[in-house]
């Protein structure tokens, strides 16, 4: 998989600077639709996610750990995954994909 592509990311690091920082994005009535890799994207971040539609993306939400520290996925509930008619929960994978090169 490619190194960009995802809907929406959220990473406690930065190319440019050597230490992690606390990161955390709420996700909030969004519609994440089509993406070519991760719908969400967490690298060692807070994310919380609600009311959303998470639609056809390759993989929905992902979470990576970064140097020991790792990644919080917040359902709040609402959301909806899948693709055409195989709906449902939404699920977290790690698939070790790395944050894309801007962060």
């Amino acid at each position: 998989v490619d190194d960009f592509g995802d809907g929406i990311g959220a990473s406690s690091t930065i190319i440019w600077l050597p230490d992690i920082i606390p990161t955390t994005l709420a996700v909030t009535r969004a519609t994440i639709e089509g993406v070519p890799r991760a719908g969400v994207s967490n690298f060692a971040a807070n994310v919380s996610i609600s009311g959303s539609l998470l639609d056809c993306n390759a993989i929905d939400l992902d979470g990576e750990p970064i140097d020991g520290i790792d990644f919080v996925f917040d359902d709040l509930g609402g959301n909806d995954c899948g693709c055409g008619d195989e709906r449902g929960a939404c699920k977290v994978l790690t698939t070790d994909i790395g944050p894309p090169l801007g962060f």
